[in-house]
């Protein structure tokens, strides 16, 4: 908000100006031509109070004045020609049939309805919302095509803290902790690689390698595996280290969580927009854990359900639902390579439920459990 000359006859007047209508303070603040196109005419007063930033008929910015509407006076508009005025039409909400003594902007995103702010409101998050179940079908589409992959390693980096030379400037981190999982989650790699020159008076843990040394075992743990990281960097660094040899890992465009995650989240702000970033899981099991629950199967209603008994080293997920249903919780399963045994599905219908079946999927206790 700025404060602008309230007119060239007063010009020691100074009043607020706004940026946008939503930052218009009162709503009865209005234009000329707002005050015209009241549903009962008003002429406003001559005193400005304020201005904001809008659009003029050719849809460039104009800044335009705002009087207050209290102190504005009827029109010499007689009943006859307002109760002839098809007000209906232009003030009435197609939604929920308020009736704006305002004219109710169009809404071309939403069908050309003419809508009130609440119901404008309420259809800028319903769309939302819907964009955001699509995105995140297709987010959890991608990790189930990751944890179906037994090359796929999900790595994470977390550098140590940057100290900052005496003119101010951050040195590089001193070292760095590599943590890296398999598709069934195991550990792959655990590992702190010394980043600071042998001079630096930066702190370093103890067990920290080498850069040189550290290379050859991510090279060994991670070479020929699809790298799935928080941020692209962090791929970018390790396969800076690993080299580019005929056994490098790979890292696939968009195999980055931080993007991915979010957009799965799919979580919608009051204004109708979407989370763009959550927090880092912060290491790789968590990055895999995550990854997991964007593939997981959709929410189920009362006719699909699986739920999990375990015994001595071993545990079994029942499942009941239709047999696609079935089939894909056992696909799931088996893709995170916890399934027990190579046997394939056999879903048994289930008497008197027509379309409905019930398997028993055996997995390692430690694979569900862990």
């Amino acid at each position: 908000m700025t404060d602008t000359t309230a007119s060239p006859a007063d010009p020691e007047t100074r009043v607020p100006t706004y940026d946008t209508w939503d930052d218009v303070p009162d709503p009865r603040w209005m234009t000329r031509t707002q005050h015209a196109d009241l549903d009962m005419p008003r002429k406003p007063s001559p005193r400005v109070v304020a201005r904001v930033w809008g659009s003029d008929f050719r849809g460039g910015d104009t800044l335009l004045d705002l009087h207050d509407a209290t102190h504005s006076t009827p029109t010499t508009t007689g009943a006859a020609r307002l109760l002839a005025a098809d007000v209906d039409r232009t003030h009435t909400c197609d939604t929920c049939g308020a009736h704006s003594e305002r004219v109710l902007a169009v809404h071309p995103r939403h069908g050309r309805r003419r809508l009130c702010p609440a119901c404008a409101k309420v259809a800028t998050i319903r769309t939302a919302q819907r964009e955001a179940v699509t995105r995140r079908a297709a987010e959890s589409a991608w990790a189930r095509r990751v944890v179906a992959d037994p090359t796929s390693a999900w790595a994470h980096l977390r550098y140590g803290p940057r100290s900052r030379t005496e003119a101010g400037r951050r040195r590089r981190p001193p070292y760095v902790l590599v943590t890296a999982v398999d598709h069934t989650g195991a550990t792959l790699v655990r590992t702190t690689i010394r980043l600071a020159s042998p001079r630096s008076t930066d702190e370093v843990p103890n067990d920290a390698v080498p850069l040189d040394k550290a290379a050859r075992q991510l090279t060994r743990r991670l070479g020929g595996r699809r790298l799935i990281v928080w941020r692209a960097e962090d791929a970018a660094a390790i396969r800076e280290w690993t080299g580019d040899g005929p056994a490098a890992c790979r890292y696939v465009d968009g195999d980055a969580l931080a993007q991915r995650l979010p957009a799965w989240r799919g979580v919608v702000t009051r204004d109708g927009t979407r989370v763009p970033a959550c927090l880092s899981p912060g290491r790789a099991d968590r990055l895999f854990v995550a990854t997991m629950r964007m593939a997981s199967l959709p929410e189920l209603d009362d006719t699909a359900r699986a739920w999990l008994t375990t015994g001595p080293g071993t545990a079994r997920v029942e499942v009941t639902g239709d047999e696609e249903f079935a089939r894909r919780v056992h696909a799931v399963l088996r893709a995170v390579g916890i399934v027990a045994d190579d046997a394939e599905p056999a879903p048994t219908p289930l008497r008197g439920m027509p379309g409905t079946v019930t398997m028993a999927v055996h997995c390692h206790r430690d694979g569900v459990t862990g």
